[in-house]
């Protein structure tokens, strides 16, 4: 289920991307997700700090942005012929789906959201 969640996601990311007419829309849905999912771990972090009591130090910070920037560095690795035929498959499932237009809205809502939310809780870090 988190696969197709994922995989819709960097479609509608992607083909975004590519209706933009930039040539690096295959790369643009994997950092983007990627930045979404480092800005909800963050999130969760400064919450968890407040109920555990414990203070959050900036080398924490530096460590849970380390699997992320793995993964950065891992689509660097991807080939680009790999990438096209994800994405092509991706593109014959989704194509023609009921509703293309709310399903993206939703998605740039999502990415937008997780942004909100990360600076929502770097406030609360500071301020407290």
């Amino acid at each position: 289920m988190m696969k197709t969640l994922f995989y819709y996601c960097y479609y509608r990311i992607a083909q975004a991307y590519r209706s933009f007419n930039d040539w690096d829309f295959l790369d643009w849905g994997y950092y983007i997700l990627y930045t979404s999912f480092m800005f909800i771990s963050y999130s969760l972090a400064v919450p968890i700090s407040y109920v555990l009591n414990r203070e959050l130090t900036k080398s924490a910070f530096v460590l849970m942005a380390i699997p992320f920037i793995l993964l950065y560095v891992r689509t660097f690795f991807i080939s680009e012929k790999h990438k096209m035929e994800l994405f092509n498959k991706l593109e014959k499932r989704y194509k023609n789906e009921p509703h293309r237009k709310r399903n993206g809205w939703l998605v740039a809502i999502f990415v937008l959201g997780t942004f909100v939310l990360f600076n929502l809780m770097c406030i609360l870090f500071v301020l407290k």
